[in-house]
């Protein structure tokens, strides 16, 4: 068999994550054996996971700081009134639209106590529909429309930065992995002060994030600095990016191309 069907690929990815029920594992990796096509599927998945859990440099175990909402360009939120609805960025019916929005392959795993995701990141006023004037511009813009879309560094780091260097303990943003999605759209792992990590994908109206979490289990140190989990990345995220990613993440001279194309399909 020389060419994986979709299916395939996601037994691949089931396979590698142990999430195969055990009458199926069976007779997967009897397919192993004789598929070459399959075996080279499940490499590749297992060589993606390992770069997952290196593109982030190891952290201490240290609280979010109240200093990240300052970092963020967050602004006072305007009142809401009883009657208003939710901005659409965080309406499930509206996201299962977007070209990005996936469903899970597998059941979602359990551990989900060390990130809130992205309606309780708005919920305590992460994003900001204006971002403040002075001091680093990291705001999330939303939109009329509800999309959330990257702002001053963040969205310079999206543009610019190359995916998979090792974080500076200080630096304020980072970009992990470059991928496409089934849309065909370039999309990065970003994280912001190294406690919040997320998503972007390249689209006409700039890098709209697809998946934002914030982690919990970070503490503010003696001279501010906080980093990455020193665990993984969280399994929310891996699923995102398992459920959005259309192939491979990039090597570098892929992504350099795409950078040189402005990031267009």
């Amino acid at each position: 068999m020389s060419d994986l069907t979709e299916d395939d690929r996601l037994l691949a990815m089931a396979y590698v994550d142990g999430e195969l029920p055990t009458g199926e594992h069976a007779a997967f990796e009897q397919r192993l054996a004789h598929e070459p096509a399959l075996a080279g599927a499940v490499g590749r998945e297992r060589a993606l996971r390992a770069r997952l859990q290196s593109a982030y440099a190891p952290a201490l175990d240290e609280p979010v700081p109240a200093a990240l909402l300052d970092l963020l360009a967050v602004s006072e939120p305007a009142p809401v009134a009883a009657n208003d609805t939710l901005p659409t960025a965080i309406n499930d019916a509206h996201r299962a639209t977007l070209p990005h929005a996936r469903r899970w392959a597998w059941p979602q795993f359990a551990a989900m106590a060390a990130c809130l995701v992205l309606g309780v990141l708005f919920g305590t006023r992460v994003f900001a529909p204006h971002p403040a004037s002075g001091g680093d511009q990291l705001a999330l813009n939303v939109a009329a429309d509800g999309a959330i879309t990257a702002q001053g560094a963040l969205r310079d780091a999206l543009e610019q930065d190359v995916a998979g260097t090792v974080l500076d303990p200080n630096a304020k943003v980072g970009v992990g992995l470059t991928f496409r999605d089934h849309a065909k759209d370039y999309c990065r792992t970003f994280t912001l002060d190294s406690a919040s990590s997320g998503i972007a994908c390249k689209q006409r109206d700039g890098w709209v994030v697809a998946h934002l979490e914030h982690a919990t289990n970070a503490r503010e140190g003696e001279a501010g600095a906080y980093r990455t989990a020193a665990s993984p990345l969280s399994p929310a995220l891996l699923q995102a990016i398992d459920a959005m990613r259309d192939g491979d993440t990039l090597d570098a001279t892929a992504e350099a191309a795409a950078k040189a194309k402005g990031w267009k399909p």
